[in-house]
């Protein structure tokens, strides 16, 4: 139980250190977006089409590469679909991308940040002390993401709203990273250590009791 536990954080802080990486990008999408250059947004969209077709073979690549009976709970051939499918639909309705993209990342952003409530209730189910600051951080995002996806199809005047949403909310989510990545370590660290001082003394007392 105690192996398992350690695996579950170990992937834990991987999936974080990881999150940086979109983070950074969603983040350049805001500030470029912010100095609004005129065609910047179906640019964008081509790019990320042709960037989520690679990832989703790539994630549908590595669904297989898992072992059987350990694919029940993986989500890589679902990111893989949806990658797909968002890729080549960019392909073909740039201009109904462009129009919904408020609501794509608002509902994307949505997603990640309920995983991230259930990660919390994870950690006080584990009596960690960072569960409180993962809640809170991500609740503020849920709400944020929200906002983002009934704002009214972003138009020239609305992209400054849109990308300040953004840029707000991904540093939110990279400061959650950083929760993960340096408070549950922590924690772990200490109970280990604590569990190794009990360790310690019971052969002491051992010990002294034959002395």
């Amino acid at each position: 139980m105690i192996l398992q536990e350690k695996e579950i954080l170990k992937r834990i802080k991987k999936s974080a250190t990881t999150s940086f990486v979109g983070a950074i990008l969603i983040i350049v999408f805001g500030i470029v977006l912010f100095r609004n250059p005129e065609n910047f947004l179906s640019v964008a969209i081509s790019i990320f089409g042709y960037i989520a077709v690679a990832l989703g073979v790539i994630s549908t690549f590595l669904y297989f590469r898992v072992p059987e009976s350990e694919r029940i709970y993986n989500k890589r051939l679902m990111t893989g679909i949806v990658l797909l499918a968002f890729g080549f639909v960019s392909f073909f309705e740039n201009e109904l991308l462009r129009n919904m993209i408020t609501i794509l990342l608002g509902g994307y952003l949505l997603i990640l940040n309920a995983e991230r409530v259930e990660l919390a209730m994870f950690l006080k189910s584990k009596e960690s002390r960072v569960w409180l600051a993962l809640l809170s951080l991500a609740g503020i995002n849920i709400l944020a993401s929200i906002l983002l996806m009934i704002e009214p199809i972003p138009n020239i005047s609305e992209n400054a709203f849109v990308s300040i949403v953004l840029i707000i909310i991904e540093v939110l989510f990279s400061i959650q990273n950083l929760v993960i990545l340096f408070g549950v370590r922590t924690n772990d660290s200490k109970k280990e250590s604590k569990k190794k001082e009990t360790k310690d003394l019971v052969p002491q007392e051992q010990k002294q009791e034959q002395e």
